[in-house]
């Protein structure tokens, strides 16, 4: 997709950000949002310019990180309207390029020992301009994804996050090429990827968690008690605060939970559950060179529709010897699945490189569910 947007032609510069751009449906734009989502900040011959979404382009008085945070908040006008009742307004995101961190004194790009640590050293002096205008880093720190912010006032949320391509924030394991995009070009692109998600708080999959959380937040307001009074409960199906632990089978190697294993061990199918998407191929036989045409079947949407229709465990596992499977159930089946016969031109649908399983493996429901779809047997050894 990156490749595919441009910039729009004659981008237009507006001094700060009170005047109005093109006229717009008063339903369709928060007037406190009137500039869009997030701008991609950059320097060009001593200005500073932060380029909106739809080619508007803002010129920025800031002459430092917290004056900057100070006029994201005051006069850009940038940010996202809740996407639920009990929710909060999306922060506003600033993107800055290369040119935009050294004219506001951070390096273009982290040391080997800032890359690891993930954050800039606690002495560096953009943070001390922040402790001594009041502001406030989270506890990750300053880095890739910085969150500046000082406590709400009132229910009023006083919060920017940075996004700083040049420290890996958009890693291409996520955003393919986005962090080579020009600003005008990269605001484009994140700007249509904040109106189809949501603004973007990190990787894709921390968006996406987000994303949940922002349209069932954890809390909502309790119906008003004798006096009138409403207060905080839990808002029930919502990410709860407190995580519970995976199943072992379903924890990553290093995982807490796979302490007591001997070192450099490794696991096996039928000790961790293997659920990928297929790395399969084969050659071509004879009679399909043969062939006058090759039709070619785009499956990207297939995880959007599985996941669509796949049912989430939200509590604690429940640990189960010789189950009944029951393909409604979320969770993780130990069940032999090597008796399954398939049309050897085909992979086999049980494990991620498509060879076939050779004995007991780890499988998520709508895997068993499948086997069970295509006629055969099966007896869960454990789930």
């Amino acid at each position: 997709m990156a490749l595919a947007l441009r910039a729009s032609p004659g981008c237009r510069r507006r001094r700060g950000a009170r005047q109005r751009r093109r006229p717009a449906p008063a339903a369709a734009v928060d007037p406190r949002f009137e500039h869009g989502r997030l701008a991609v900040v950059d320097a060009r011959e001593g200005n500073v310019f932060a380029y909106c979404v739809g080619g508007l382009v803002l010129d920025v008085p800031a002459r430092s990180i917290p004056a900057l945070v100070d006029w994201t908040l005051t006069e850009a006008k940038l940010g996202q309207a809740r996407l639920s009742g009990p929710g909060k307004d999306a922060d506003p995101l600033l993107v800055l390029t290369a040119a935009a961190c050294e004219r506001y004194g951070l390096p273009a790009y982290l040391t080997q020992e800032e890359r690891l640590a993930g954050r800039l050293p606690e002495g560096h002096k953009v943070i001390k301009q922040l402790v001594r205008a009041n502001w406030k880093l989270t506890r990750r720190g300053f880095g890739p994804w910085a969150r500046i912010y000082r406590p709400a006032e009132g229910g009023q949320r006083n919060c920017v996050q940075l996004c700083i391509p040049g420290w890996d924030a958009l890693d291409a394991r996520h955003w393919d090429g986005a962090a080579l995009l020009p600003p005008a070009e990269l605001a484009r692109l994140l700007g249509a990827y904040a109106m189809r998600v949501m603004t973007p708080r990190g990787s894709t999959a921390v968006t996406g968690l987000e994303l949940m959380t922002a349209l069932h937040p954890p809390t909502r307001a309790s119906s008003p008690d004798a006096g009138g009074v409403r207060r905080s409960e839990h808002n029930p199906g919502s990410l709860g605060k407190d995580p519970v632990d995976c199943a072992a089978c379903e924890a990553p190697d290093g995982h807490p939970l796979l302490a007591g294993l001997p070192r450099f061990h490794q696991r096996t199918p039928a000790e961790m559950l293997v659920e990928e998407a297929y790395d399969w191929a084969r050659p071509l036989t004879d009679d399909e060179c043969l062939k006058p045409y090759l039709v070619g079947i785009d499956v990207n949407m297939a995880f959007a529709a599985g996941a669509n229709g796949c049912v989430v465990g939200l509590g604690a596992p429940t640990y189960v010897k010789r189950p009944v499977f029951d393909p409604k159930l979320p969770g993780s089946w130990l069940v032999d699945l090597s008796h399954v016969e398939l049309d050897e031109r085909l992979p086999s649908p049980f494990t991620p490189k498509g060879t076939r399983p050779t004995g007991p493996a780890w499988y998520a429901t709508p895997t068993v569910a499948y086997a069970v779809e295509l006629g055969h047997a099966v007896a869960p050894i454990e789930a």
